[in-house]
């Protein structure tokens, strides 16, 4: 089960680089090349201050009682945020970037609109896992969790991380 979740979490961040890079090679620096002359559009960063450094905009993440584990953090394609890690039995995703739209990478999936803190956002579920997606302010941002169920996705990832958007735009808002 484990196997098949990572699997779904490696074909969806492969399909959201090839959207992401979409570019010329003209356009890329050789020191992006790999030794095999083949673009790597995901940069892995040590932690979530060096994402939010590099892209200047303050990461959404999970309250800390959620005890993640095994957290690494990625930039994608130079200005798409991701952190994933473990919670509990759930293997988690969560992406931010500047701008709108569906960010979760997945395509074929049936969304349900919801509102929660007058924020609409859209979520489904595909094979074992729940994917949500929503906007708020000037900030697209997407959570994904394997293992769970679709109450327990909407109460404790996708309404949580919604209410913690409002928070980062009511800081941000207030540090302008």
């Amino acid at each position: 089960m484990k196997k098949k979740t990572a699997l779904i979490l490696i074909i969806c961040g492969i399909m959201l680089l090839q959207a992401a890079c979409g570019g010329s090679k003209d356009a890329v620096s050789r020191e992006e090349e790999t030794a095999g002359g083949v673009v790597n559009p995901m940069e892995e960063v040590k932690d979530i201050v060096e994402l939010q450094d590099k892209l200047s905009f303050m990461m959404l993440s999970l309250p800390r009682y959620y005890g993640e584990k095994e957290s690494k953090y990625f930039i994608v394609g130079k200005n798409l945020a991701m952190q994933q890690c473990q919670v509990a039995d759930h293997q988690v995703e969560i992406r931010q970037q500047e701008g709108s739209g569906d960010i979760t990478g997945i395509y074929q999936m049936t969304y349900t609109d919801a509102v929660y803190e007058d924020v609409t956002y859209h979520y489904g579920e595909k094979d074992d896992y729940f994917a949500a997606w929503w906007e708020n302010g000037k900030y697209a941002y997407s959570v994904m969790v394997t293992n769970i169920t679709e109450d327990e996705f909407i109460s404790e990832y996708a309404e949580v991380l919604v209410d913690m958007s409002i928070f980062n735009l009511e800081y941000e808002t207030q540090t302008e």
